[in-house]
């Protein structure tokens, strides 16, 4: 005979089997939120992800899916031959081998229309599940790198100016086309740069190369003497250690000595000349004088270079002429004379006469006058004019009253050259500057008043 339960039997009996339904409750509940935990992470996972059954049917997607501009598979769809079917490779095949045997499977660069994709395949229990991102944009970064890098390095390569590339300990790392068209050695991958390699300068190359590279801070050294050449260095820190360039400029170096030689000689013989000499831009302004030009103007250098206008020192009726001569060097050279004279302006006011020679330096607006003072020369003229003027009528009247004169033995009349017979003091009077007053010689008065003698 079976035993039967007593009261408090059955009573812990139903307490056991609530405490195992409230397990299987909490269990439930908690299986449940473990279910739209993953579902929410499925569907919100930021990458395109495809759930396949055993067959390769697709049985769901992710918003990830839903949010790509392509058309959204159907449910039963089966993978990569009703959805997704243009691939390079077979890619159906590679998902079924991957659900029958189990493995992952990863597709770094599958070109799928105009998109660049990295596919995974991986079984789980019921199918497996495919994911999908897109690298095309990251694809055509790299190949923009890529073509940067290449074109970067081709810059470098074929760069006109000799480039040296060293590391964080200035040793060498690379070198350009230019560096190997220069004559002498090439230095060696791993030369300490200035020390095993061009070694010979007036600083200390090495120490600034690695100031450089430990501050980060750009230098130039423009005319470094490194054997029987002139360089142009310059260094640039950049991340991996400095780039070195050199440009050969000897030519320029030499060609600005021989400029500045000239150019001294020039000044020389400028400040030196005998007369005053002044160079003038376009615009009229003064830009150089000499010493003879100040005592010339009254004006010091400081008071008148790149300050004042040669039209100051002109008189006013010459001034127009010599604008004119200024218009034609520069628009009609060979209608301008080169030599001309005008009467110049001191500071005082004082006029001066002068001669100027005027020329233009070749490729410029720029000319240059030379002054030479003929006012003592002008006045000797101006002098010598007059006193022609007065020999020519000196000797006018002298040769009117020379020759042979027509005169009557018995009156004394003179005949002209009009056949009229004049008084001879008439005559004379009319042909010089001689005058007359009327008196009677002793002779005279004795013949012609002899009463009067006689009562004397």
């Amino acid at each position: 005979m079976v035993k039967k339960p007593t009261y408090n039997e059955l009573e812990q009996r139903v307490r056991e089997l609530e405490n195992q339904a409230a397990q299987r409750a909490l269990a439930e509940e908690a299986l449940r939120k473990n279910e739209e935990r993953y579902r929410s992470l499925f569907e919100n996972y930021p990458v395109e992800t495809i759930t396949v059954d055993y067959e390769a049917r697709v049985t769901g997607y992710n918003l990830a899916r839903q949010k790509v501009g392509d058309r959204l598979p159907n449910i039963g769809d089966v993978m990569y031959k009703d959805y997704a079917s243009k691939h390079a490779i077979d890619m159906y095949r590679e998902l079924m081998e991957c659900i029958e045997l189990g493995v992952s499977k990863e597709f770094p660069a599958q070109k799928y229309r105009d998109r660049s994709l990295y596919i995974a395949m991986s079984p789980f229990h019921g199918g497996a599940i495919l994911t999908s991102r897109d690298m095309t944009a990251g694809k055509l970064a790299e190949e923009a790198l890529r073509k940067n890098e290449e074109r970067y390095r081709s810059l470098f390569e074929n760069y006109p100016v000799e480039t040296i590339t060293v590391d964080y300990e200035a040793r060498v790392t690379g070198y350009n086309l230019a560096r190997q068209k220069v004559n002498g050695r090439l230095p060696d991958i791993g030369d300490v740069m200035y020390k095993d390699y061009a070694a010979n300068h007036s600083i200390d190359m090495h120490r600034e190369l690695i100031d450089c590279i430990k501050r980060g801070v750009s230098k130039e050294f423009p005319g470094q003497k490194y054997k029987d050449r002139y360089l142009y260095l310059n260094m640039a820190p950049f991340d991996g250690g400095a780039i070195i360039t050199s440009r050969d400029i000897t030519f320029q170096t030499l060609a600005d000595k021989a400029v500045r030689k000239n150019e001294e000689r020039y000044r020389t013989i400028f400040e030196c000349a005998g007369t005053a000499m002044m160079s003038g831009d376009e615009d009229t302004t003064i830009l150089v004088v000499n010493s003879e030009f100040e005592k010339l103007s009254g004006y010091s250098k400081k008071e008148i270079e790149g300050k004042r206008s040669w039209q100051e020192f002109i008189a006013k009726d010459d001034l127009e002429k010599i604008k004119e001569y200024h218009h034609l060097r520069r628009t009609n050279a060979a209608a301008a004379p080169r030599t001309h004279e005008f009467r110049f302006v001191d500071r005082n006011g004082s006029i001066k006469h002068v001669f100027a020679t005027v020329g233009m330096i070749p490729g410029t607006k720029i000319g240059v006058s030379s002054f030479l003072d003929i006012t003592h020369r002008k006045q000797a003229e101006e002098e010598r004019e007059k006193l022609i003027v007065n020999l020519r009528e000196a000797l006018s009247t002298v040769k009117q009253l020379s020759g042979l004169l027509p005169i009557c033995s018995s009156c004394k009349k003179i005949r002209d050259d009009k056949g009229y017979w004049n008084q001879i003091e008439v005559y004379i009077r009319d042909r010089s500057e001689a005058d007359f007053s009327h008196g009677i010689c002793p002779e005279c008065a004795r013949e012609l008043y002899p009463e009067l003698l006689n009562e004397d």
